[in-house]
């Protein structure tokens, strides 16, 4: 037969054990909770940081009225034989900067034109001011770029 003292020990290791249990749970709820916490904090930071990198490059070029569009592509279709496909034009805005962050760029002036030709994967600079073809070069996609410097 049981003893009542045995069985009063029986029950309190077994509350004990549940109590344990309880309290792992507890702590495995807060560090998932940290986690998911931390995670979202960092998903935070990258969309700002994103949206930074897209208002900076904005102040640096802007899209031209459509009026101004055809002549810029026409004149600068006097100077190179360009593709086809209707481009993407891009009023360069702050060339300065547009320097510093990358090569192709040097010799672009605020008030130039880049004409992007996505089929044709090329870019051309062209300068209305001055009549000419700044610069020409190819579009990479993708990760594979090799950092300027």
């Amino acid at each position: 037969m049981f003893n009542l003292k045995s069985r009063k020990n029986l029950d309190s290791y077994f509350s004990g054990q549940e109590i344990k249990k309880k309290i792992d749970k507890r702590k495995i709820f807060k560090i998932a909770a940290i986690i998911i916490a931390a995670v979202l904090v960092l998903l935070l930071i990258w969309v700002i940081a994103v949206t930074v990198k897209n208002i900076s490059h904005s102040k640096n070029t802007s899209p031209i009225e459509k009026s101004g569009e055809e002549s810029a592509v026409s004149r600068a279709a006097k100077h190179l034989l360009l593709p086809e496909e209707k481009p993407v034009i891009i009023e360069i805005k702050n060339s300065a900067d547009l320097i510093k962050e990358q090569a192709f760029y040097a010799g672009a002036q605020d008030g130039d034109i880049l004409l992007i030709y996505s089929a044709a994967k090329k870019a051309v600079i062209y300068s209305p001011a001055r009549d000419i073809i700044v610069n020409v070069g190819p579009i990479y996609a993708g990760q594979n770029m090799k950092p300027q410097k």
